[in-house]
């Protein structure tokens, strides 16, 4: 079977047959290890067939979240591809931006004057948002950090 999943054991054989494409592969970002804020701690959702509960705490895998790093950069290639060939020019919204109290509503207010909703003055709703991040991410950023500039040096 080929799917368009390149991240190390990954067969594929959860996903769904019905949500191939035509060519039967799995469309990028779509299997469930893909999914979450730290895709490389994220787990498979409960349900899907042929994939076991996970056991015991997430594993620091450098070649597991370079792969991962890969794959969003490949990903974040073709939406700009489409936006190009559809003509169309996305709004660009950065994360640390939105998550800052003093860029959420001139993050917001952008969004709305992209959407031709300059006009709106109305009160912005406070963010819904929570911090997902925490000691352990930072720790993997550390040692991944770490192990790439290794890497680079050999």
């Amino acid at each position: 079977m080929t799917h368009a999943c390149r991240l190390p054991a990954c067969t594929g054989h959860h996903f769904p047959e019905r949500e191939r494409g035509k060519s039967g592969k799995i469309p990028s970002g779509s299997t469930p290890h893909h999914r979450g804020h730290n895709p490389a701690q994220a787990r498979p959702f409960p349900g899907w067939p042929g994939c076991p509960p996970p056991t015991g705490p997430p594993r620091y895998d450098y070649e597991l979240i370079a792969a991962l790093e890969a794959l969003i950069a490949e990903s974040e290639t073709g939406w700009r591809q489409l936006y190009n060939e559809l003509r169309l020019t996305p709004y660009q919204v950065v994360y640390e931006e939105l998550s800052s109290p003093d860029g959420y509503e001139q993050t917001i207010r952008g969004v709305l004057a992209h959407l031709g909703l300059a006009d709106y003055q109305g009160p912005i709703p406070a963010p819904q948002t929570r911090r997902q991040s925490n000691d352990l991410n930072e720790a993997w950023v550390a040692a991944y950090l770490a192990d790439m500039t290794s890497r680079q040096e050999h």
